[in-house]
């Protein structure tokens, strides 16, 4: 009953302390204009959020998955800033200009690459204590 009251308490902080920092995270998306040196918060917050439910789970090939996903679209948010405007149309090239403006490729793939080098970190670890058990029980 301690174990289950004590999961549950770590299971309300993470929940609050995630949904803070998303409330956050689109408050400031529409508080923070698009020239601002600060237009990295929004999506940095939005991502962070996601942190104490990584650490509450526990399951590194998550948090790997979760990071290597971030750092791929920080790649194509970069890559979307350099191709040539003209090649867009229409809506297109609104929906290029929005993710240009509002969306830092640098948050998404700097804190991308941070969380998926600690989910490697995490994964290894769990690989090692994998193969050291595998190979007690075969010795036993």
């Amino acid at each position: 009953m301690a174990s289950a009251k004590k999961t549950s308490k770590k299971s309300l902080v993470a929940t609050v302390l995630s949904t803070a920092l998303w409330l956050l995270s689109i408050v400031l998306a529409f508080q923070v204009p698009s020239t601002s040196a600060l237009i990295w918060l929004p999506d940095s917050l939005l991502l962070l959020g996601f942190v104490p439910l990584l650490v509450l789970a526990r399951q590194s090939w998550l948090t790997l998955l979760f990071g290597l996903s971030n750092a791929f679209i920080g790649f194509f948010l970069l890559v979307l800033t350099h191709l040539e405007s003209d090649k867009f149309v229409g809506e297109v090239l609104l929906m290029k200009q929005h993710l240009i403006t509002m969306h830092s490729p640098w948050a998404w793939l700097y804190l991308g690459l941070l969380i998926a080098i600690w989910g490697a970190v995490a994964s290894t670890i769990d690989l090692v204590k994998l193969v050291k058990r595998l190979l007690r029980r075969k010795t036993t």
